[in-house]
């Protein structure tokens, strides 16, 4: 609803929200036009697989190595294991896996491939499916040896053969040269020699060969940023090789080749290093030998002069007498204290008391007198009868025992004193020797000392050495192959699917790009859509254009099922309602007909919706208030008349001279206008036109007044005497930023009842994609024939009529 008070309340119009363009409308139209995205879908494909079938094939190559070196690195070779554990201090030796890599690819091992490989001297020939450059890499027919080419110098030449002895050379702009195979040949560049090789057969004669002639450091350059070297991880020294080139064989030779070479090298630095390290060896062992022999001079001059035999076996003697007599000491004192002990026990001993036995006793006199006192002993407590003269007897033996056992026990005490003294005598003596042993011995333990480390380190050097000479013929080289590079046959680039696949893509973007840049670039009205996303106007409905032009100029007529008779039909029941603005039903309702620019087809729209009201049975009167062109009374006016010209300027006074019937089409009544004043307005603004409305209102239902464009005054002075305001816009005319006038006219409210129809709108057949998008609703009659209207205002259906027509 309008803020506007003066404008009424037309929301029954705008059933349908203002939308712009949506997806489903993009979608909807590169449906419609599907026969265009296969067109250009296919020949985007077309054209891309062609064009890649012209293009190189490139081929890849792989090959996995692991570096052995002697930074951590993991070594399975026992043969080296020698050579790595001797040189794992010097720094050759100690390179890092990064630094081994940048060996590999360096470009004296890369320029040393490409020489044994011959690199520098390429071969080509032409595809025989399609036209295009073919590598010859080891199948060319022949091979040409460049004599006395400078290195630096660039050649390219053309080599046919044309028999089983001799090919065709061309040079530039040189005359071509008939060589004979095998010879030598002087030509512009120097001299060659042209050999034919294993794939010199009758079939190649006549296709020409093209042989290039390169310098090595630029082939090699070119393979060194080619080439990818780069490690499996960074807790592995496994490093991956790949190389893409125009040959799948040149590829795998060049990965082998390199890797060869460089383990060639790698093993002619440690042959160099061990032949150094040889010399130095020998040299060593040499000044060895004479320091050896020095040392066992001194040594022996030392003995000869200080008479010494065996040092060492001299102060041992004396130790171990030290040692010896120390320990006897300690055992005499042990048994001395047992027997004074044994002596205080023996003279205390009470009568029935037992001795201890004689542990650690080395006398035999001793030990078997404690026995025979202990005996007596046990017997004599075994007997209770103290008067018994064997008792007696034998309290006399125990006696005696015990008497003996005393003198024996002192005896052995004295010895034991005697025993300890000499002992301590001899190791008193001992250690005196131990510390009159010279200081010279000193001297001679550090001489031998020092001969016995250099003997050490001679022997350790004639072992590496004989090492050396064992291990040089079987020395490796720092790069361990894995994974070797294999010649694979297919080639990786360019793909030929996905190339095609992109071509395809291409060319379905190709015009769904030029359908939105139409659109981008079409500002032009020319659906519905476009006037309800730019403005709030109260939208009627569309009239569609005709196929085949018709010099009818009413195309509505009773009974009939076209798609024009029904726009109209629908436009009249939309203008029913909007004509009434709070009248009462039988009142009658005046229509101004009018647009914003000319051309539109006001005439058109206006003479037929009378018509169709006319065919309703309903009183209309058709009026031309277009008094500048008269565009309705040129079109139907045969006969002279008074018109609404004659009225306003008083000519006439009465109503009924101006109606015409039956003239446009039955049941209408028509004013024309007459003869075309000089000035309208001034005529229009004298009040006989609100006099004239005033008594047509009481004879008629419905008025239409088909007036001038707004750009001229007539409009303003006529639209206080209407009740709605129809403006038309023709549908491919109309520039979308018109409509922005159009609104502000709307807003300001000066028309009463503004509305707006499109006229001249073309549609489209229906077909299985608008039932798809639910875009092909609409009703019949029950002829066969079906009837669809614009949905969003962007598409129509015509129905199954053949003699569809349209407005001019």
């Amino acid at each position: 609803m309008t803020d506007n008070p003066n404008v009424p309340d037309l929301s029954f119009l705008d059933a349908e929200p203002a939308v712009g363009f949506h997806i489903k409308d993009l979608l909807y139209t590169l449906l419609r036009n599907m026969h265009w995205l296969l067109l250009f879908g296919t020949a985007g494909a077309l054209i891309a697989n062609f064009t890649v079938r012209k293009q190189d094939r490139v081929y890849e190559s792989n090959a996995r190595i692991v570096l052995r070196g002697n930074s951590g690195e993991n070594d399975n070779s026992l043969r080296e294991a020698s050579i790595n554990n001797m040189f794992s201090d010097r720094p050759f030796y100690n390179t890092s896996v990064n630094n081994e890599v940048m060996i590999l690819t360096s470009k004296t091992t890369m320029l040393k491939t490409v020489e044994n490989l011959h690199l520098n001297v390429a071969y080509s020939g032409n595809s025989k499916v399609v036209k295009r450059k073919k590598d010859l890499y080891g199948s060319s027919p022949v091979a040409v040896d460049f004599v006395d080419n400078n290195e630096s110098d660039y050649v390219a030449l053309t080599v046919t053969p044309v028999s089983a002895y001799g090919v065709e050379m061309e040079y530039g702009d040189y005359k071509p040269l008939h060589i004979h195979l095998g010879d030598t040949q002087a030509t512009p560049f120097g001299r060659i020699v042209i050999r034919k090789t294993w794939f010199y057969t009758p079939e190649c004669y006549n296709d020409p060969v093209t042989v290039i002639h390169t310098p090595s450091h630029v082939v090699a350059d070119h393979y060194r940023h080619t080439i990818s070297v780069n490690r499996d991880g960074e807790s592995n020294t496994i490093v991956n090789i790949s190389l893409r080139d125009l040959s799948a064989r040149r590829a795998a030779d060049v990965i082998n080749e390199l890797i060869r070479v460089y383990n060639e090298e790698a093993v002619k630095d440690k042959k160099r290093i061990i032949a150094y390290t040889y010399d130095y060896i020998n040299e060593r062992l040499s000044q060895l030998h004479l320091d050896l022999d020095e040392q066992e001079s001194v040594i022996a001059s030392f003995k000869r002069d200080n008479q010494l035999i065996n040092l060492d076996n001299y102060g041992m003697s004396f130790l171990n007498t030290n040692n010896e007599y120390s320990q006897e000491v300690d055992k005499l004192r042990q048994r001395l204290s047992l027997a004074k002990y044994l002596m205080q026990l023996n003279e205390s001993n009470e009568e029935n008391s037992l001795l201890p036995p004689a542990i650690g006793i080395d006398d035999a006199t001793i030990v078997s007198t404690m026995e025979r006192y202990n005996e007596l002993t046990m017997r004599l407590n075994q007997t209770s009868n103290t008067g018994n003269p064997v008792v007696h007897k034998l309290k006399e033996e125990r006696m005696k025992a015990k008497a003996d056992l005393g003198q024996l026990l002192a005896v052995y005490s004295s010895s034991l004193q005697k025993r300890i003294s000499d002992a301590q005598s001899i190791v008193r003596r001992a250690s005196g020797k131990m510390r009159q042993i010279p200081e010279q011995q000193l001297y001679l333990e550090n001489v031998e000392r020092l001969q016995k480390i250099k003997e050490e380190l001679y022997l350790n050097l004639l072992s590496k050495r004989e090492e050396l000479l064992i291990s040089q013929p079987s020395i490796e080289g720092n790069a361990k192959i894995i994974d070797e590079a294999r010649v694979n046959e297919s080639p990786v680039a360019p793909n030929v699917g996905r190339s095609t696949m992109l071509g395809l893509l291409l060319g379905l973007l190709l015009p769904i790009a030029i359908f939105l840049l139409r659109r981008m670039l079409d500002t032009k009205v020319r659906f519905q859509g476009d006037l309800k996303m730019r403005t709030t106007i109260p939208f009627l409905c569309e009239i569609p254009t005709r196929k085949r032009p018709d010099t009818r100029d009413i195309v509505v007529v009773d009974g009939k099922l076209d798609n024009l008779s029904e726009a109209f039909r629908l436009l009249r029941s939309k203008i029913d309602f909007l004509g009434r603005n709070g009248q009462h039903e039988s009142d009658c309702r005046v229509f101004m007909i009018t647009s914003l620019l000319p051309s539109s087809g006001k005439t058109f729209i206006s003479s037929n919706i009378a018509a169709c009201f006319a065919i309703a049975g309903k009183r209309v009167l058709l009026v031309d208030m277009d008094l500048r062109r008269g565009s309705l009374t040129h079109r139907f006016y045969s006969r002279r008349k008074a018109g609404l010209s004659d009225w306003i300027a008083g000519k006439t006074e009465k109503i009924d001279e101006l109606i015409q019937h039956n003239v446009v089409t039955p049941e209408l009544d028509t004013i024309f206008s007459g003869m075309l004043p000089p000035n309208p307005a001034e005529l229009l603004s004298n009040g006989r036109v609100e006099q004239l409305l005033l008594e047509l209102r009481k004879r008629y239902d419905y008025i239409f007044l088909d007036s001038a464009p707004l750009s001229v005054v007539d409009n303003t002075i006529i639209q206080p005497l209407v009740d709605s305001s129809l403006f038309v816009v023709r549908s491919g005319k109309y520039d979308k930023r018109v409509l922005n006038e159009m609104e502000e006219i709307y807003q300001a409210g000066g028309f009463p009842g503004m509305a707006v129809l499109l006229n001249d709108v073309t549609y489209k057949r229906s077909s299985p994609v608008d039932r798809l998008f639910g875009l092909d609703y609409g009703y019949g009659y029950g002829y066969g024939h079906h009837y669809s209207y614009a949905y969003n205002g962007y598409h129509y259906y015509q129905d199954n009529e053949s003699d569809n027509e349209s407005q001019k």
